[in-house]
């Protein structure tokens, strides 16, 4: 625990068991505070970012995954820090002022090795509540890389619990020209850019895009690389490369060989990807802990990888 009950600092400072990428920077310790929110800049800026509501998170380097005050009145009331060897959580235990009073309600951050981040809520209906929108997001501080979310509970669905986050990674001098250009210099070998792009007219009409450049050699690029974590718990990413544009089926199987899950089941243009496996659930919808297979068919070509599912109670 880190805070709880009038107990703790407002910032406390946490240090990851890894590097953790964010925004092309390796960070190695960061500053939760008892809002909802982790900070990497603990020092606020000035105007107008005190005073305009739309760019707080981009006044900082920090990770929001609720952005509003919460109240720590009770004694199992608390923020607490855990790690693994690919993760890092930061676990608010609080209570939620609403219309109706404070009621209770836990949410998580998730940092893992990779760089991607998920929030996790519980009681989702007292976070997003009809009160008005919650801004949630990420930032690199610099107003120019950031993802802010402007959530109500009309725009989720019912069993709406998680969102999952990576930061966008620019390549050097990049910019856009009026003309409609996009210029860049990816240095970086072997990686994907996905390059988010939000454009006015003279008539103030926006439109957005992304823009995915690689500098992956797919030729020389295997099929099927080992899925992250492994050993994993409750969900793994499992990357693919496609080098021209084929029918595309990745099939999980267990140790009986039977198969358990489809992933993917369509024709995919050339390009790198990525799936993400979830393995959560409850009664006959859990997995247990043991040896699966996934098998990837891109056209002509077969490629297989082990994974281990383990269980830490």
């Amino acid at each position: 625990m880190i805070y709880g009950y009038g107990r703790g600092d407002l910032n406390t400072r946490i240090d990851f068991p890894f590097v953790f990428p964010f925004y092309g920077a390796d960070l190695q310790s960061a500053y939760v505070n008892k809002d909802g929110a982790i900070v990497f800049d603990l020092e606020a800026k000035d105007y107008p970012y005190a005073i305009d509501p739309d760019l707080v998170i981009r006044s900082r380097r920090r990770i929001v995954p609720f952005g509003k005050s919460l109240d720590y009145f009770l004694e199992d009331n608390q923020i607490i820090y855990a790690t693994t060897d690919s993760s890092a959580t930061v676990v608010w235990q609080a209570m939620i002022p609403t219309e109706e009073g404070s009621r209770p309600t836990r949410i998580a951050c998730v940092m893992q090795r990779d760089g991607t981040i998920r929030f996790i809520y519980e009681n989702p209906e007292y976070v997003f509540q009809d009160g008005g929108p919650v801004l949630l997001g990420i930032s690199n501080g610099d107003s120019r890389m950031y993802k802010q979310l402007d959530l109500t509970k009309e725009l989720l669905p019912d069993n709406f619990n998680t969102i999952r986050l990576h930061p966008y990674q620019f390549p050097p001098d990049t910019k856009l020209e009026p003309t409609g250009w996009l210029f860049c210099r990816p240095e970086q070998n072997n990686y994907l850019y996905d390059i988010h792009v939000k454009v006015y007219d003279k008539y103030n009409q926006s439109a957005k895009a992304v823009v995915y450049i690689s500098t992956r050699d797919l030729d020389s690029a295997g099929l099927l690389r080992q899925n992250f974590p492994n050993p994993f718990q409750d969900r793994t990413t499992i990357s693919f490369d496609v080098k021209e544009r084929v029918p595309v089926r990745m099939e999980i199987f267990n140790s009986r060989g039977q198969l358990i899950k489809l992933l993917v089941d369509q024709t995919l243009p050339p390009g790198p990807y990525s799936i993400e496996w979830v393995t959560s659930g409850t009664g006959e919808n859990a997995l247990s802990s043991g040896t699966y297979f996934c098998r990837l068919i891109c056209g002509e070509e077969i490629a297989r990888i082990r994974m281990l599912k383990i269980t830490i109670r």
